[in-house]
């Protein structure tokens, strides 16, 4: 019995490391704390992810948060379910995909992947219904909140190679705040329309030159990597790009893009070395050297 006895002791044990090595807290653990495991009824619901934060951003009741927990557990339940009945035939499409593939069977390769895509738009409802039931718990105030938040960080993302500072990124904030609230959030052309405007107004009022200049200079390193630009061929593309740009507005997005592919034509066809261009079109992956700086 003693054996037994300790056997189960080291059981738990175990458990209890594994359940803290799988849980991913949403906020770091205070180093001591006098609860260290409070009773049941006095923890509230645990939202993770982009519902932490929703929680956060919109300043989310507990009722609303036990809402949203349920929402997820029962999206979560679907989706499993959902996977378990539908095992076997995903198994089965992909395993015609890969037989049409190897047969280089057109048909059968488009019949396969139109299954498959069918098969995943199911999947896709699920999620898409738990989207529409978690919003509809949200305020109309919060909505626009949430909106604002989700336009602000898709702004910043898109500037990530920026290195915004503290106070461009405060105005840009201000600039989502004054945006439409009747933009209707599920129409993806407006949505995707507001956004270009937004990142055309940061592009020409936020921005630095050097700012400007960053992002596409790594980008055209990115594209050029084989050919392993020099830092004097990049001091001249430089040059290039802010000579294009003097003849445009920086808030139009069509010519902005304009920019950039004239930009790449001319490192194509006159900064390029016959060298850097035929390894552009070789198949062998680029030395490792030391790469210039942009500035």
């Amino acid at each position: 019995m003693k054996r037994l006895g300790m056997i189960l002791a080291c059981c738990g044990a175990m458990a209890l490391v594994g359940g803290t090595l799988l849980a991913v807290p949403d906020e770091p653990l205070p180093e001591t704390s006098e609860k260290k495991n409070p009773p049941a009824e006095e923890k509230g619901p645990v939202l993770r992810g982009a519902h932490a934060i929703m929680a956060k951003v919109c300043q989310l009741s507990e009722d609303q948060k036990k809402k949203i927990a349920e929402r997820q557990a029962e999206r979560n339940q679907a989706l499993k379910q959902y996977q378990l009945d539908n095992a076997e035939k995903l198994k089965s499409l992909q395993e015609n995909l890969k037989k049409a593939k190897q047969a280089s069977n057109k048909e059968a390769i488009k019949r396969a992947r139109k299954e498959l895509a069918s098969l995943s738009a199911q999947q896709g409802k699920i999620s898409k219904k738990a989207r529409d039931d978690i919003m509809a718990v949200l305020t109309d105030q919060q909505k626009v909140k949430w909106r604002q938040y989700n336009l602000f960080t898709s702004v910043k993302r898109s500037f990530n190679t920026a290195e915004l500072t503290d106070e461009q990124l405060k105005k840009i904030e201000i600039l989502c705040e004054k945006t439409d609230p009747t933009v209707d959030p599920s129409d993806a052309k407006a949505r995707l329309a507001m956004r270009h405007r937004l990142c055309a107004q940061v592009e020409k009022n936020i921005l630095t030159d050097e700012q400007r200049g960053r992002s596409v200079m790594i980008m055209i390193q990115r594209l050029f990597k084989k050919a392993d630009l020099t830092e004097e061929q990049l001091v001249q593309i430089k040059a290039e790009y802010t000579k294009l740009m003097a003849k445009v507005d920086p808030a139009n997005v069509q010519a902005r893009a304009g920019v950039q592919q004239k930009l790449i034509e001319k490192v194509k066809s006159d900064i390029l070395t016959e060298k850097q261009r035929d390894a552009m079109t070789s198949k062998k992956p680029p030395q490792k050297t030391e790469k210039p700086k942009l500035y």
